[in-house]
């Protein structure tokens, strides 16, 4: 019998630990494929690693970056062929009222 997400792709963001790496090993057991992403590369490979040959793909992305999160976008298209899932987990923080906040085009993080 298939899973409820046979056929289905989802890019997780913040996918090596916690919640991230919770949601790719159930997507996978329920038949999706997952790309993981987020800024300590080895966490993402870490988890891709434990799960089925074919169904998880590892990769850096800092969502604090647009031109990463495209990067991101992407790359899980070419993995994929399509996104039918986003798990935006990954944080970001930055100093001061959100209100003043503006989008990152600087490659500079938020901390």
């Amino acid at each position: 019998m298939a899973g409820r997400l046979e056929g289905k792709v989802a890019l997780i963001t913040g996918g090596g630990t916690g919640l991230g790496a919770a949601f790719a090993k159930r997507f996978v057991a329920e038949g999706a494929k997952v790309v993981l992403t987020g800024i300590d590369a080895q966490l993402q490979e870490s988890i891709a690693a434990s799960l089925p040959d074919g169904s998880a793909k590892a990769m850096y992305g800092d969502v604090s970056d647009l031109k990463q999160t495209a990067e991101m976008i992407n790359e899980t298209v070419k993995f994929g062929g399509k996104i039918d899932i986003l798990v935006n987990n990954a944080g970001v923080g930055f100093p001061g009222d959100v209100v003043e906040a503006s989008v990152n085009r600087g490659g500079k993080r938020w901390t």
